[in-house]
């Protein structure tokens, strides 16, 4: 297991669409935070995909 050390302001778990919209609200209430998301696997889009359309 990797283990890394990151200095953050805002952590979100989960990078589906709510994740990441919720990381956009926060750098604009908050520009100058350090925001970082995580998530369980390599995926880049949201929800959707689980029901095979590939986040479209």
């Amino acid at each position: 297991m990797n283990r890394h050390h990151i200095a953050t302001d805002v952590l979100i778990v989960g990078g589906g669409s709510a994740g990441l919209w919720a990381a956009c609200r926060c750098s604009e209430l908050a520009p100058e935070a350090r925001i970082c998301i995580v998530d369980k696997g390599p995926r880049d889009w949201g929800r959707p995909d689980d029901n095979g359309r590939r986040g479209l």
